[in-house]
């Protein structure tokens, strides 16, 4: 019997913590992608400002970190309809092809430039966060399981 209430912990059954938090539905899952999105978008054509430059932190970790929190998001929007395995395939695959479309619209924006390291670290970025979600999926399921 405790593993059955165990596995309903680990559902969202009646008792779990899970159960008591409202659950955001797909509009809202979707709803934030598209704001973080934006967000990229701007971030990718605004022209940098020097003054900021020298306080942020390398290059390729401010866009594998942002393309990662993108691949998580997407993560997060496709899980309940697309199950586990496919929602990270489509968080690594959209995050990536997002920082091709954002690199490419930089093309037509005098002050900024296209660059390939840019584009690897985009999808590195998104490559190991989901490779962290299934990480982290996979201790607590050895936790509780």
């Amino acid at each position: 019997m405790s593993k059955r209430v165990e596995r309903s912990d680990r559902q969202g059954g009646p008792d779990s913590p899970a159960a008591v938090l409202p659950r955001p539905g797909a509009a809202l899952r979707w709803a934030t992608n598209a704001g973080y999105a934006i967000l990229l978008v701007i971030m990718a054509l605004v022209p940098s400002m020097s003054s900021i430059a020298e306080l942020s932190p390398p290059d390729w970790i401010s866009h594998a970190v942002a393309y990662g929190v993108q691949a998580a998001l997407i993560f997060w929007a496709c899980l309940p309809t697309r199950g586990r395995n496919r929602a990270l395939l489509i968080g690594v695959v959209g995050a990536s092809g997002f920082g091709i479309v954002t690199e490419a619209l930089q093309f037509f924006q005098p002050s900024r430039s296209v660059e390939l390291e840019d584009l690897a670290a985009n999808s590195v970025g998104a490559l190991l966060v989901c490779c962290l979600i299934v990480g982290v999926a996979r201790l607590a399921g050895r936790r509780t399981g």
